[in-house]
């Protein structure tokens, strides 16, 4: 029996839209070229490495249903030679007008019996849980891993790094949002129960040694005195930089965790005058480091030797 893998719809519309939305949350687009390699590095060592088949299900040729389209297959992440393809059977036009492919058309392609069944891409809640359901009532062990869709990059944007190998399937991994996790905890349970295919769970053999080797390192907040210069806590495993001026915050940078790497994102250079994030992208500077410690040092004293210009909050009278 063959393990697979299959990722629906790596297209590379889908990933530059993530690609945006992505640079947005983590402070610039230059963070994207740590978060993409780590997420094909998830597909790799979970999955390509332990004896799944990875298959790439595209949309179909226009003029030929059968012909998967190779003229939008994503950058993204990699194409080992030892992959397949699949064609879904429509274009990506007729998935815009809700038209879905036919999974049973899409299995039939899949030579030789089928043992375990991981599905991932776009989108989770759409033509991945599709796809899901339906190897799931062919009485076949499946599930969707969340981390390698578009929730695992929304996890990665919102400070939720995600570990190589996870320890822990509890709902608190897969909740980022602490001020919503009490209503979205019981909300997870019961999608969970509903949908057995969506509850997460390791679907490959590891060691013990290989899970702590792969632990994401978690970060504490940093009480320091640095003039009016400190840390705000945004999540366990990002931080920010301010100063206060005039009762307000205003942000210096952000040290974001990327697998086992803390990426920078200095804003020291940014001028005040700026109107919009995509101009304060052309400003920005992104570094990375193998420790906490050494991230926030250099974000530290590139504030403090060359600090911006903070225009003062109207005084109330």
């Amino acid at each position: 029996m063959q393990d697979i893998l299959l990722f629906v719809y790596p297209d590379m519309r889908y990933f530059e839209h993530e690609q945006k939305d992505l640079g947005f949350s983590l402070g610039s687009p230059e963070c994207c070229k740590y978060v993409f390699p780590y997420f094909d590095s998830l597909i790799d060592v979970r999955y390509r490495q332990r004896g799944f088949k990875v298959l790439w299900l595209l949309f179909s040729e226009p003029d030929n249903t059968l012909e998967p389209d190779l003229r939008w297959i994503t950058t993204h992440v990699n194409i080992y030679p030892t992959d397949g393809f699949l064609a879904s059977g429509i274009t990506r036009d007729q998935l815009d007008q809700e038209i879905y492919a036919d999974p049973a058309f899409v299995q039939n392609q899949i030579q030789g019996e089928l043992g375990k069944v991981v599905i991932a891409g776009f989108h989770e809640a759409d033509c991945v849980d599709k796809f899901a359901a339906h190897f799931h009532h062919q009485g076949l062990d499946v599930m969707v891993d969340t981390d390698l869709t578009n929730l695992g990059l929304n996890r990665i944007a919102d400070g939720f790094p995600i570990p190589i190998h996870r320890k822990h399937f509890g709902v608190d991994q897969y909740v980022a949002r602490e001020e919503i996790r009490a209503e979205e905890r019981e909300t997870l349970l019961a999608h969970w129960k509903e949908f057995p295919w969506t509850k997460q769970r390791r679907m490959y053999e590891v060691t013990e040694e290989e899970i702590q080797a792969a632990t994401v390192p978690k970060v504490s907040v940093l009480e320091r005195d640095c003039t009016e210069i400190g840390y705000w806590h945004i999540s366990e495993y990002r931080h920010a930089v301010y100063f206060v001026a005039g009762g307000r915050y205003w942000t210096y940078g952000h040290v974001n965790v990327v697998g086992d790497r803390f990426i920078v994102v200095d804003y020291n250079n940014v001028p005040p005058d700026v109107q919009s994030q995509e101009e304060a992208y052309k400003h920005t500077a992104v570094c990375d480091f193998s420790d906490f410690d050494s991230a926030a040092n250099w974000l530290e004293n590139r504030t403090v030797e060359s600090p911006r210009v903070i225009p003062q909050a109207p005084q109330e009278n």
